[in-house]
């Protein structure tokens, strides 16, 4: 499993650098994650406070879902990723990768009333039902039912999720369908 990690973390890495290139970050307050165990329980994520401009392979921190919130929990993780990260990569099969941004365009979309993003165009219509909204995100998944609740709305067909006023979170089988 060691080399399968660190490919992934490799992988991950790369995902950081190009989002920061392509400005899809906002400070230091998004969260790219990868499941390295087939059961989604222990997965990468980058650590609290690191820019992804700087994010390196041997930065991501390997956590264990079963941790998140107890007294066993990596201090350098933000426990609101964690909480919804952990949850996400157990319930929904499909999040292996999960890609969670605050991009400009898209949290101001968030941010709309009612938003629903329309297939207006060639562009758009690649993501045709595949788009759920969470209208009643509070901003910070500190417990085990928020993570829950999030990874509930995804379901088995849906990789995208607009959370209400906050950003977007795009989830896949791999980092590359993901940042696709």
């Amino acid at each position: 499993m060691s080399e399968h990690i660190e490919t992934s973390r490799r992988d991950l890495a790369a995902a950081f650098r190009w989002s920061a290139r392509l400005n899809y970050h906002e400070a230091v307050a998004n969260h790219f994650s990868l499941a390295v165990s087939d059961d989604g329980k222990q997965f990468l994520l980058n650590p609290r406070g690191a820019h992804f401009s700087r994010i390196r392979a041997s930065d991501l921190l390997l956590l264990d879902a079963d941790e998140a919130g107890s007294g066993t929990a990596n201090p350098l993780a933000d426990p609101t990723a964690w909480y919804l990260h952990a949850h996400l990569h157990k319930h929904v099969p499909q999040a292996r990768c999960i890609l969670h941004t605050h991009m400009p365009h898209a949290t101001a979309l968030a941010c709309l009333r009612d938003f629903e993003f329309l297939m207006l165009d060639q562009n758009a219509c690649r993501f045709y039902e595949r788009i759920a909204y969470d209208r009643s995100y509070a901003g910070m998944a500190l417990d085990d039912a928020e993570g829950e609740r999030v990874a509930g709305l995804l379901g088995d067909d849906k990789d995208i999720l607009f959370l209400g006023t906050h950003g977007v979170m795009v989830v896949a089988e791999t980092v590359a369908q993901a940042f696709d």
